[in-house]
């Protein structure tokens, strides 16, 4: 699940998924203050830390700067590298694996490499990493086919 929050003056909305799903009107900012430790997935209720329960596989923060709807749904669009594709039944970025590419972030899926062409890569995002043949005629020590 893609999240994101935005705070302007007393207005935070809520995003899942790159669509709105929350607004207040009586938010407000965050406090700028200088910390010697910050805590994140995690808040104080009364004296007891509570921790938040999954994982958070990327966080990226913007100071002073309010992204717009259209912002948000680019960053869910596009929250997958080049090289990866956006896998439609985990909803997670997922890497093209050797013998595919994906140019673009964001990519629904991963395109093949030239027939007769493959690589070794674990993410690729361009045709030209597709540089080795696929088929190989090997001789070992001498011995012949068969």
């Amino acid at each position: 699940t893609h999240v994101t929050v935005t705070v302007k003056d007393n207005v935070m909305k809520v995003y899942k998924n790159g669509m709105l799903v929350g607004t207040i009107t009586d938010g407000h900012e965050p406090n700028v203050i200088a910390r010697t430790n910050n805590i994140i997935g995690a808040y104080d209720n009364d004296g007891m830390i509570r921790f938040f329960e999954g994982t958070v596989g990327y966080l990226k923060m913007w100071h002073g700067v309010e992204l717009s709807a259209s912002d948000v749904t680019a960053l869910f669009q596009h929250r997958c590298a080049a090289g990866e594709f956006i896998d439609s039944a985990s909803d997670a970025c997922s890497p093209c694996g050797p013998g595919a590419y994906s140019e673009s972030p964001g990519s629904a899926t991963c395109t093949l490499c030239p027939d007769g062409k493959t690589h070794f890569l674990s993410t690729s995002s361009s045709a030209s990493d597709c540089s080795h043949d696929t088929v190989h005629s090997w001789n070992f020590m001498g011995c012949s086919d068969g």
